[in-house]
């Protein structure tokens, strides 16, 4: 099978590394890109295709309602997930209603598998599934135009 390509957003290389070794040990099997910068976010999403968006929501000069913002207009089928130890309840619930698939808060990271694995439409494991998601089409369900 091949690997779901992941975009992390995050400042932090060791909570980088944690979400990582969330996913592995989850079962999910996939390849990371992870980047700090609004720059490289915009370039990577224009030079590469990826099945899921990762984004903390508080970064040094780039938050994370912009790389929303951002990843809506440029990859509006890509699902988003913010993974934050900063994102509140309000918050929460504005990222959701701006198009963020779902949230992830760091201190509870155990929810990070089941999350990415609704947002790839296929709740029980990362099999490839002909199964259309009921809000959109996404990559991550193994259903890649050719070439990506």
């Amino acid at each position: 099978m091949i690997p779901l390509r992941f975009l992390l957003l995050e400042d932090n290389p060791l909570d980088a590394e944690v979400i990582q070794l969330t996913l592995t040990s989850g079962g999910i099997e996939h390849t990371l890109l992870r980047i700090e910068t609004r720059a490289a976010f915009t370039t990577a999403l224009e030079m590469e295709r990826f099945d899921l968006i990762l984004a903390d929501y508080a970064l040094p000069g780039f938050d994370g309602i912009a790389a929303l913002e951002i990843a809506r207009t440029m990859t509006p089928e890509i699902p988003f997930i913010f993974v934050s130890g900063s994102l509140g309840e309000e918050l929460a619930i504005e990222s959701l209603k701006q198009g963020a698939t779902d949230y992830v808060l760091k201190q509870r990271l155990g929810r990070l598998v089941p999350c990415v694995q609704r947002a790839c439409g296929n709740p029980r494991n990362t099999a490839p599934s002909n199964k259309p998601k009921q809000n959109g089409s996404n990559y991550c369900n193994g259903n890649r135009p050719h070439g990506y």
